[in-house]
Formats: C-alpha cells, structure tokens, sequence
C-alpha cells in the first residue's frame, strides 16, 4: 500500500465531481508493494533504511511523503509505523468487505489505521478490529483470515497487474530509449 494508492481526499472529490453525470463503480484492485515480505513483516524503519540507501535518504523520502500527505489532508505519522506489513490478508479484507458493499470504507480504514495510527496490519486482530469497526461480523471476518479464501486469487491478480505495469514501463521506455529497451529485453529474456 502505498501513497499513490491513498489519495481517498482526491479520489472522492473526483468521483463526486461527476456522479450526477456518470453512473460507475469503484473497484479496487490489489497490488502489493513486496509480496515477498515475510508474513510477519519486517521492522518498518529498517526495512525503509535498507530499501532507500540509508538513515539521511529514509529522513528525506518519509519526510517528503508526510508533506504530500497533509497537503491531501492526511496525517502520515512514520514514527507510529513499526512494523511494514505483509499486505495480502488486507487486500484479501478489502475484497471480503466489497461483498458487503464496504470496500471503499475499509481500504481507507486500513489506510488509516497503517499510516495515521502505525496500526500493526500483520496482526489478524487488528484487521477484526478494523472490520468491526465498520459494522462488519467481527467473527465471520476472523474466520475468512483464518481460511485461505481469496489468498489465491489476490497472488493472480497481484501477478497481473505487476506484469501489465512492467509492460507498459517497457513500452514507454521504447519510445524514450529504444537502445535501452533492447539492452534491457535482452538481460531480462536471457534470465533462467
């Protein structure tokens, strides 16, 4: 999950812009920053330290994402985040809770509970928690994490949009430096 994927504040200013024009639906669509993250999750500010190349790059980049952050009314506190999650299990909520017509409400819940409130999303009762408070049968919530359903389904979906995403960064990437595309295709498709 990441900022691009919570701009809910402009998103709805969009969507209601238009509503009385167009008749649609919003879906959400999962998309896993590192499906590879461990169950467990790794501690959040190591992990970023580690991605980002260091204590002074971590500092600038959670920085600047905080100022874009409140800039669209939300109040990212990366001092709250301990733990960067494995998100599948709240992907997997957020599509149990589209059955309820509850999708919207629940991805900017797990949002905010992440972001704002440094929420530990591995944690299964904290995910209950965040589907009771959106009215949701707090123990059907905790029997669908607890089963596999739809686990299946969000690595397809995942695996889709990942290489839909590196497909079209090839196609752009093609028309800025088709010398680079090549060299690229060639290293990738040369890969066992």
């Amino acid at each position: 999950m990441s900022l691009v994927l919570y701009r809910q504040k402009t998103d709805r200013e969009s969507y209601r812009s238009v509503e009385d024009e167009y008749e649609f639906e919003v879906d959400y669509h999962p998309f896993e920053l590192n499906p590879e993250m461990p169950n467990e999750g790794r501690v959040q500010k190591e992990y970023l330290v580690n991605k980002f190349g260091g204590e002074e790059r971590y500092r600038q980049i959670t920085n600047h994402v905080t100022e874009v952050a409140s800039q669209e009314g939300l109040q990212f506190d990366f001092s709250k985040q301990k733990i960067s999650p494995n998100t599948l299990d709240s992907h997997r909520l957020i599509a149990y809770a589209k059955r309820e017509g509850k999708q919207h409400q629940m991805k900017e819940a797990l949002m905010s509970a992440y972001f704002e409130k440094g929420t530990d999303l591995t944690q299964t009762k904290n995910l209950i928690e965040v589907a009771s408070q959106l009215g949701m049968n707090a123990d059907a919530a905790e029997l669908f994490l607890q089963s596999d359903e739809l686990k299946a389904e969000i690595k397809r979906k995942n695996s889709l949009i990942i290489s839909a995403a590196f497909q079209e960064c090839l196609f752009i990437l093609s028309i800025i430096n088709p010398e680079f595309l090549a060299h690229s295709q060639q290293k990738f498709l040369s890969k066992p």
